[in-house]
């Protein structure tokens, strides 16, 4: 899990994209705003690089996460013709999955970051091969050190349910 947060392209990447996560109405929650600052932080190591966020809107929001993230991007000086949204996933796979032909339709066949927490790192370019993404790579956001016990002990049947149902 730590190599797969720490893995970085031998090149630079064309697309980030932008893991979601929860949205409070129309503000990013603490976790969502982090990955939005590692996203951005990306963007400007690679500004030729487009980011894809990718969230769909779950119960008791008010705007998708891909919104809610392209907002946050936009007010913090990214150009809106970076960012491309894709607003139907419900689930990291899904996420995945709906971004690939976003991927295919700008030509992008190698070199991705993937944007999440570190300890979730591992299971996206996992979930990322499935999908038969480009190679990805990761850009981790910050996770609150007390945190990180309950979140790797979690990931770790995440990562048992994505090994047995590909997933």
């Amino acid at each position: 899990m730590i190599h797969a947060a720490n893995k970085k392209p031998p090149e630079p990447p064309k697309a980030i994209i932008v893991l979601g996560c929860k949205v409070r109405g129309t503000v990013p929650s603490l976790m969502l705003f982090r990955r939005i600052q590692a996203a951005y932080d990306a963007l400007q190591e690679y500004p030729d690089a487009i980011a894809i966020v990718s969230g769909g809107k779950g119960e008791n929001e008010n705007i998708s996460e891909a919104e809610c993230m392209e907002n946050e991007l936009v007010r913090m000086g990214i150009s809106k013709e970076r960012i491309i949204q894709e607003n139907q996933s419900t689930s990291t796979s899904e996420n995945l999955r709906f971004s690939k032909p976003i991927l295919e339709e700008k030509g992008i066949d190698k070199n991705v970051l993937i944007v999440t927490d570190g300890y979730h790192e591992l299971r996206a370019q996992y979930l990322a091969k499935i999908e038969q993404l480009p190679e990805c790579y990761g850009a981790s956001a910050y996770t609150s050190f007390y945190l990180l016990p309950t979140y790797w002990v979690r990931e770790w049947f995440g990562l048992a349910h994505a090994f047995v149902f590909k997933d």
